[in-house]
C-alpha cells in the first residue's frame, strides 16, 4: 500500500500575486505485493501440504511453495529484502509475502503476514514436509522478518 501526501506551497512574486503549486510524496507502508487470502485460508483449514515444483528445497514442500502458490511469486533467486515487518507492524497490507534474513541471506522461513500489532506478528507458513500452519512469531526471529519483493 502506498499513500500519497499533498503539500500545498503558495509561491509570492515581487508584484504581490500569488501562485499555488503542489508536491507530491510517496509514502510506501508495507509489501508491494499481496496474496491470495481465499485461497491461503481454505488450504489452512484443511491442513494442506503446499507442493510447487520448483520450489528451493524439501522436494518442492518448502516454505516458498506457499509464497508461489498463493502470491504468484517468481524464483526465490528473485526476491529481495523489502521492508522489516516490525517497522511497519501496525500498518502492513495483510496478506502479504515475508520472509526471513539473516546477514542478507534468504532462509528457509517464509510465509504470508495475517496480522501484525503491537509488535505480535501472526503469519500461514509451511515448515520443509509440513502442512501449512497459523504461527506466531516472536523475538528474536522477527526481528529478521522483511517483506518479499520482486
Amino acid at each position: 500500500m502506498c499513500f500519497m501526501l499533498l503539500y500545498q506551497i503558495r509561491f509570492f512574486s515581487a508584484n504581490g500575486i500569488s501562485t499555488v503549486g503542489a508536491l507530491t510524496k510517496s509514502i510506501s507502508t508495507a509489501s508491494e505485493h499481496s496474496c491470495n487470502k481465499f485461497g491461503l485460508l481454505m488450504d489452512l483449514a484443511f491442513g494442506s501440504n503446499i507442493f510447487n515444483q520448483n520450489a528451493r528445497k524439501c522436494e518442492g514442500k518448502s516454505a516458498d511453495a506457499v509464497l508461489k502458490k498463493h502470491c504468484s511469486t517468481p524464483n526465490s533467486t528473485k526476491w529481495t529484502k523489502g521492508v522489516q515487518v516490525l517497522s511497519i507492524c501496525n500498518s502492513i497490507t495483510p496478506y502479504s509475502p515475508v520472509a526471513v534474513w539473516k546477514d542478507n541471506n534468504l532462509t528457509d522461513v517464509a510465509g504470508v503476514v495475517v496480522s501484525c500489532q503491537n509488535g505480535r506478528i501472526e503469519m500461514i507458513a509451511q515448515s520443509c514436509g509440513n502442512p501449512i500452519s497459523l504461527r506466531n512469531i516472536t523475538r528474536p526471529e522477527s526481528d529478521s522478518l522483511f517483506t518479499v519483493l520482486w
